[in-house]
């Protein structure tokens, strides 16, 4: 079977609308988004669902205590601690440099104002 881009999407679209934006638009609601930071947050719950969809630990860690007073504090605190990964030779937790880019760049949609993006972190 071939992917097409338009597949492909389709395929995306379908996990989000189904296995992470449920969470994530839940918290939203309770919190009063914007549209910034709920397209951070939708590719920090896509990222950290680990093809399982669903509310993850790493979701649940992020989000635990989070009030609608001064949350947004919080989740800029906790965000960057969310860049290790297993390595399974060294049988250890080690911190990925990618995942550091990756909540660099989900940090840097969550403080927008206005968004530059398509709502995904690339």
């Amino acid at each position: 079977m071939r992917w097409t881009r338009q597949r492909a999407d389709a395929a995306l679209r379908e996990d989000l609308d189904k296995r992470i934006e449920p969470y994530v638009r839940t918290a939203s609601i309770r919190l009063g988004m914007n549209q910034c930071e709920y397209d951070a947050l939708t590719s920090f719950a896509y990222n950290v669902a680990h093809g399982k969809g669903g509310e993850s630990r790493s979701w649940k860690s992020l989000m635990a205590g989070v009030s609608p007073t001064g949350w947004q504090q919080i989740i800029q605190e906790r965000l960057p601690t969310f860049v290790y990964g297993f390595d399974a030779q060294k049988k250890k937790r080690v911190k990925l440099a990618d995942l550091v880019k990756r909540r660099g760049r989900e940090l840097h949609m969550f403080a927008a104002q206005k968004c530059p993006c398509n709502g995904v972190a690339q």
